[in-house]
């Protein structure tokens, strides 16, 4: 029990009679009912599911598993084995977090829909005043594993699913280059409309061409969810037509999108068309970012996006990109290239070097915010 998270990490091991993790406050634990006869000592109250994540990526073996944290995540489920007792149970904090449960497994093993049981905490409408817990099967938080650049080129067979890297992705050729890879979702293949979970990962040393519409690590997106990735040591360049568009994880999103715990790295560099490039996305509508930062090194577009459009949410977000050398000196900065429709973009409780937008005039806010 951690109120800050737990993590079992890849070389861990764990084999014991009945296993309880929790990221509630130790204060709410029952540990009579624990110690006298083994039962789960964690609080059942649905207004303390857990405070921060819990991750295993190592072997577990018991005859009981049971979790509870905001966000679980789970590298891989053929590691899991509950010995006497189905499912694996995972209560989660959907409601007050966005909290989520992600299980990975190996390509062609599909845990069973009865493996996991998931408890979320939900926000009802009209939300009385102890939300209920919802019980759901696991099916759709089931995500394939990616472990090598060929699996990871590969979504672009099925852009729908939902998939999770299970170490870093590195496209460095033998002799130390970057491969130049084919976008995920967009240009000749359909938009990315599924789930990709970085486990906290990276995918680097790769190229785009500006052959391509939609440039970057992701073509176009609609409706997907990019979470907890990291790209480094990527050259993404865009062409320079009036629809092409290029972003260090996404060249355009729309659809909702959500885009959280994202980074972009200093030594990725992204070009492109003025103003539809940006170190994040090159351009964006009905886009969700959260939790996102970008250091990357671009042409004339935006720190974190080229151009966004309506519907277009910022939070919690962080921008100190610098130029490459063919941009004017001296020539000021944007956090988002341009902004339109002028009143289409939200931002809240974010930070860039530079100027906010090119079109900062027309805009308004609290500056608080």
């Amino acid at each position: 029990v951690n109120p800050n998270g737990v993590i079992f990490g890849k070389t861990a091991s764990v084999n014991v009679g009945n296993l309880y993790v929790s990221t509630q406050e130790e204060s709410t634990l029952n540990m009579t009912a624990f110690t006298g006869s083994g039962n789960s000592p964690l609080s059942t109250t649905v207004t303390d599911v857990g405070k921060a994540d819990v991750v295993n990526m190592g072997s577990i073996t018991a005859n009981k598993v049971e979790v509870y944290g905001r966000s679980i995540r789970i590298l891989d489920a053929a590691n899991v084995h509950d010995a006497t007792t189905s499912p694996v149970i995972l209560h989660i904090d959907e409601a007050t977090n966005g909290g989520y449960a992600h299980i990975g497994y190996q390509s062609g093993s599909v845990p069973s829909t009865s493996d996991y049981e998931i408890h979320k905490k939900v926000t009802p409408t009209p939300p009385p005043s102890s939300p209920p817990t919802t019980v759901v099967a696991a099916a759709d938080n089931y995500y394939q594993l990616v472990s090598t650049p060929t699996e990871f080129q590969n979504i672009n067979n099925n852009p729908s699913g939902n998939y999770m890297l299970a170490n870093d992705i590195d496209f460095a050729t033998p002799t130390g280059g970057k491969t130049a890879i084919t976008p995920i979702g967009g240009n000749t293949y359909a938009d990315f409309t599924g789930k990709l979970d970085g486990n906290f990962f990276r995918v680097k040393n790769f190229s785009v061409a500006s052959t391509v519409s939609y440039a970057g690590l992701f073509g176009r997106t609609s409706g997907a969810k990019i979470e907890n990735l990291g790209v480094t040591a990527a050259t993404i360049t865009g062409g320079t037509a009036a629809n092409n568009f290029a972003g260090g994880i996404a060249g355009y999103t729309t659809g909702n999108t959500l885009i959280r715990n994202v980074y972009v790295k200093k030594d990725t560099t992204v070009d492109g068309s003025t103003g539809q490039l940006g170190g994040v996305v090159g351009k964006t509508e009905n886009t969700t970012f959260d939790s996102v930062y970008s250091l990357a090194t671009i042409g004339d577009g935006g720190g974190l996006i080229g151009t966004s459009g309506t519907g277009t949410k910022i939070y919690d977000a962080y921008s100190d990109t610098s130029y490459l050398s063919t941009v004017t000196p001296g020539q000021e900065i944007y956090f988002i290239y341009l902004i339109d429709p002028d009143n289409g973009t939200n931002v809240y409780n974010s930070f860039a070097t530079g100027k906010l937008s090119w079109n900062e005039g027309n805009l308004t806010g609290d500056p608080s915010q």
